[in-house]
């Protein structure tokens, strides 16, 4: 990114002068150096070498002195100026001095050559105009002076000198100075600053610094900006990577795009207090537009503040040493190449405000590994090249609220392993899959697609992905997906599933009339003995058995039990929780443990275990539990039984003894035989199955 800006640039001046100056390959050679000769006026002007400007990139090389004139076909002709593309892409030119009677140097003249470390003016030197982009990426350059009749400098003319460490402009030039020694070139008249160098000391006397006056300076340490400057123009700081600070004072309106992106080096950001038009509230270390509440710039240290509206264009990018950061609630869109080449960033965690995602948001961001989704997510598009090369992601969860993913989303994000398309509350809102969407995600070996519409996709979508990956999608779909998808993918149906919502507590109580597998992350568990309002709780391992209320402890969410595939039996003990789907149920539990009153779990203790309360309503919730106990004033207490070595059969529990008879979990003889659920016998877990 760094050399795309001046390359457009740089195209669009070959297109014209591939036009223009189509007759340039007619020129002569003489002594090394091509020209193009104007017989009318006996002039002549330094020119490129080849048929095209650019196609005799190392015609010029090591040190040229262009002379004052050249004799050719018995005519004198005087050098007058120096053409576009010139000396372009000369990577091997290390000097160059110009002739006393040159009075422009063309637009690109001598853009990229890389080598080039000095440039001579002679004394006494008629120079006028130097073009746009005349100097730039120019790296080795290390100092430039600008004659005294110099009334033009092009856009860019010096960006991307990343060596240039001194800049002086003739004492007596009407239209540029570098007053008081600032080495900079500052354009007289609005007193904007225009160029400048690693060496650079903005005056306190300037009102502006324009587009790319700093591009690419790369030994910029600081970016102290004076009083009375009002406006900063677009990309004129960008890449200077050495910085670490920044100082926007009060008077500053106006800040351009991109002003300050790409300074992988900076640690703070701070504006004065009275600036009216931006603030770096509560030490945000970021730089926030008043207008619209926009955050436009910030750095490695960035805390963002509650409130800000939005992420503007550029933000972040090329934050090399931003790890993590929270983007607040407030955000409703993440806006293009906001955090593109943050090649630290290593987690991210969208809110379930921000609607789109925005083109090259996160691109090439390397060290990606998690990226979540709020709950609740509101995200309907994500844009193209979003995660384009994020070769850290292993898996990614997309709300169910995404209807459009566009060309390139995750291009070549090579480690990824599994895409999942949640279905939420319902089924996923995906209409849409970009060109190469997924293109070149080599171990890229299960997605989960839970619409029964298969959404559209792109051409290349899908290639380059694991040979065998498989496609889950609901149950009684995969014939709808069987005619284009299958060209990818092993099509197979989604078990059949049960949502649980955790709060935040971390608890919920849980009744289902059938058997469901336990997902990774929760841990569940069931009553195994109650005495005086203090209830024992153990662990279930692998499967619930269906008509069995348990209590399950996860972290807030949404968790998914998958119907199990073999059927378990009943848990011995199970029978202290009951479940219940409508108040009649609960009448008729009144009924048959008459003197009872029903709790409802509430939340948790100090000690982080759950808490059930007596229950005031009419209408227990579907698919929940509850406790038929004595009546208390108190609330049920609860503590966590040891948990099973499932491989010897021992639990490591202190609520039971050893003994040669068939015990329940609870400590209650029952007989082996009949009995459904875990039994202990002879320090030995067993288990009946009902069939």
């Amino acid at each position: 990114m760094k050399r795309n800006i001046s390359e457009l640039l740089l195209s669009a001046l070959l297109m014209v002068c591939c036009t223009v100056m189509a007759d340039a390959a007619n020129g002569v050679y003489i002594e090394g150096i091509y020209y193009s000769l104007n017989a009318e006026n006996s002039t002549a002007v330094v020119t490129w070498g080849g048929s095209t400007p650019m196609s005799g990139t190392e015609e010029y090389e090591n040190s040229i002195t262009v002379p004052d004139s050249i004799h050719y076909d018995d005519r004198t002709y005087k050098i007058v100026g120096i053409d576009d593309f010139a000396f372009c892409e000369c990577a091997s030119l290390t000097s160059v001095s110009i002739p006393v009677g040159v009075k422009t140097i063309g637009g690109c003249a001598f853009t990229n050559c890389l080598g080039l470390t000095a440039v001579t003016f002679a004394d006494g030197s008629t120079l006028e105009s130097i073009g746009e982009n005349a100097f730039s990426g120019c790296e080795s350059l290390i100092s430039i002076y600008i004659p005294k009749g110099v009334n033009r400098i092009g856009r860019q003319a010096f960006t991307g000198c990343s060596s240039m460490n001194s800049i002086t402009v003739a004492e007596n030039n009407r239209t540029y100075d570098s007053r008081n020694g600032c080495n900079a070139i500052i354009r007289k008249s609005g007193k904007v600053l225009i160029a400048g160098c690693r060496n650079t000391v903005i005056p306190d006397d300037i009102a502006g610094i324009e587009e790319y006056a700093f591009y690419d300076c790369s030994g910029l340490a600081s970016i102290s900006i004076p009083e009375g400057v009002a406006s900063i123009g677009e990309y004129a700081f960008w890449g200077c990577s050495g910085a670490t600070s920044i100082s926007i004072p009060s008077t500053v309106t106006a800040i351009e795009k991109c002003a300050f992106t790409n300074c992988s080096g900076l640690a703070s950001i701070s504006v004065a207090d009275g600036n009216l038009s931006y603030d770096s509230r509560k030490d945000c270390n970021a730089i926030i537009r008043k207008s619209d509440g926009y955050l436009v710039a910030g750095c490695r240290n960035t805390v963002v503040p509650d409130g800000v509206a939005g992420l503007e264009e550029y933000a972040f990018y090329g934050c090399s040493g931003l790890s993590s950061i929270d983007i607040p609630g407030s955000v409703t869109v993440i806006k293009n190449l906001v955090f593109a080449e943050c090649s630290g960033l290593a987690s991210i965690t969208i809110p379930a405000s921000v609607i789109v995602i925005g083109q090259k948001a996160f691109y090439h961001c390397t060290s990606l590994a998690s990226l979540k989704f709020a709950e609740g997510s509101k995200l309907e598009r994500i844009e193209w090249y979003a995660f384009y090369g994020c070769s850290a992601l292993v898996d990614v969860t997309l709300p169910a609220s995404i209807n459009y993913i566009a060309d390139h989303v995750f291009d070549n994000c090579t480690g990824l392993i599994s895409a999942t398309f949640d279905e939420g509350t319902g089924e996923s809102c995906l209409t849409s899959i970009g060109e190469a969407a997924f293109m070149c995600c080599s171990n890229l070996a299960s997605v989960t697609l839970l619409s029964s519409t298969p959404p559209s996709f792109g051409q290349d979508a899908w290639f380059g992905i694991k040979s065998g990956a498989t496609l889950t999608v609901p149950c009684g779909a995969s014939e709808n997906y069987k005619d284009s998808w299958s060209e990818f993918f092993t099509i197979e149906e989604v078990k059949p599933r049960f949502s649980l919502a955790v709060s935040n507590v971390g608890w919920a109580s849980l009744y289902y009339d059938k058997d469901l597998d336990i997902p990774d992350g929760a841990r569940v568990f069931y009553a195994s003995a109650v005495e005086d309002n203090v209830v024992t709780l153990t662990e279930i391992r692998d499967h619930i058995p269906a008509e069995t209320a348990v209590i399950v402890n996860a972290e807030e969410g949404t968790v998914a039990f998958t119907y199990a595939e073999e059927t378990v039996g009943k848990i011995g003990g199970a029978n202290f929780f009951k479940g219940s789907l409508a108040v009649a149920a609960i009448a008729e539990i009144q009924a048959k443990e008459g003197g009872m009153t029903i709790y409802t779990l509430c939340g948790k203790d100090v000690d982080g275990n759950p808490v059930f309360r007596k229950f005031s309503g009419e209408t227990l919730a579907a698919y929940r539990m509850y406790l038929p106990l004595a009546s208390s004033d108190h609330d049920v207490k609860f503590r966590i039984a040891g948990d099973f070595d499932l491989a010897n059969g021992i639990s490591t529990g202190s609520w039971h003894k050893s003994s040669d008879k068939a015990l329940s979990l609870g400590g209650l003889e029952v007989n082996e035989k009949s009995y459904l659920g875990p039994f202990l016998k002879e320090g030995k877990l067993f288990m009946n199955i009902k069939k």
